[in-house]
């Protein structure tokens, strides 16, 4: 997405990584058996951060990245499109996300 940009490719860019990001979370909860299928992802972030008590600088982490995300990808016309290396950033916190750390 980032290798050949448009308009609309950082904004397309930070849509996937969010996704992905929510699928991380959802691994980081199986992999401590506290799975939240039907929760919203604010309320699966609060039980990452029970589950991960003993690494709460992953729950910043994945509380970071999904709430810089959120906000690029809602939009606003007064909001700039954010920057390449921006975009970059949150998509390498998203990745780091890994119930193997």
């Amino acid at each position: 997405m980032l290798a050949a940009p448009t308009a609309h490719s950082n904004r397309m860019a930070c849509w996937i990584a969010r996704a992905a990001l929510e699928a991380a979370v959802d691994e980081l909860l199986d992999a401590r058996q506290c799975q939240a299928p039907e929760a919203c992802m604010r309320s699966r972030l609060s039980v990452l951060q029970v589950a991960y008590l003993d690494d709460p600088a992953l729950v910043v982490q994945a509380e970071y990245a999904w709430h810089n995300l959120s906000s690029v990808c809602h939009h606003h016309a007064f909001e700039l499109t954010p920057s390449g290396p921006e975009v970059r950033h949150l998509i390498d916190v998203a990745a780091g996300l890994t119930p193997e750390r």
